[in-house]
């Protein structure tokens, strides 16, 4: 089975959103250089919601300024 996620690029910066039920959403975020990975220890039940927490994550997380030419938009994506 498929797990849908909905995913961001950050530049070498990746934003995750895991559809882990009927309206619950789960945020993970990498770094694809180093290898990190971290994830928000809460669930959200609105994927906008989780969107803004992924990336106020990333900018907090990895001292990140959000570009359109850099990030891009959030994509559908099947893991």
């Amino acid at each position: 089975m498929e797990l849908l996620t909905w995913r961001r690029f950050h530049g070498n910066l990746i934003a995750d959103i895991i559809t882990t039920g009927p309206d619950a959403y789960r945020v993970v975020i990498s770094n694809t250089t180093s290898g990190l990975t971290r994830g928000l220890p809460s669930a959200f039940k609105r994927l906008d919601g989780a969107k803004a927490a992924a990336d106020d994550f990333v900018r907090r997380a990895f001292s990140h300024r959000c570009a359109m030419e850099i990030c891009g938009r959030w994509l559908p994506w099947s893991v």
